[in-house]
């Protein structure tokens, strides 16, 4: 497996990465694409995506602030969920990170028991919880890292 830098011309890979994560289930796929191009355009943002056997299977994006690496988004297509891709992102991009930062910190859907398990087993911990975050009143989670 390979984790490259994303650019504009990966555009339609990353999307159909969005698309088939259910990441964020209400966005068509025309939203996701504005919402992946204006990562890839944000000052301080770095996106990555994974490739096996040539097919992008996941991506993450990260932003970069204080010495503070932000997780903003990760997605793995469905049928490669449940994989050990998603260890597999975390692991490069935490390997990359803390080479040049003090901390990593990510937001998550506290009923996101997956993604939650897999932040807690690379060391990430709740720090702040903010309720009634989604319309349908359920809650997100800050976690973050210490690297140094």
């Amino acid at each position: 497996m390979i984790m490259k830098k994303a650019t504009l011309e990966n555009i339609d890979n990353l999307t159909q990465i969005a698309v088939e994560s259910r990441y964020r289930w209400n966005d068509n796929e025309k939203d996701l694409k504005k919402h992946i191009i204006s990562s890839l355009k944000r000052k301080g943002a770095e996106t990555y995506y994974l490739l096996k056997n040539n097919i992008a299977v996941g991506y993450i994006v990260i932003t970069i602030k204080n010495k503070i690496a932000d997780i903003d988004f990760m997605g793995i297509k469905k049928k490669y969920q449940g994989k050990g891709y998603g260890k597999e992102i975390m692991f490069a991009i935490i390997s990359q990170i803390k080479k040049s930062y003090n901390q990593a910190r990510l937001a998550v859907w506290a009923r996101n028991f997956t993604a939650i398990s897999l932040y807690n087993k690379f060391g990430f911990y709740v720090y702040k919880i903010q309720r009634n975050n989604y319309p349908n009143g359920d809650a997100k989670l800050f976690m973050k890292k210490e690297l140094k």
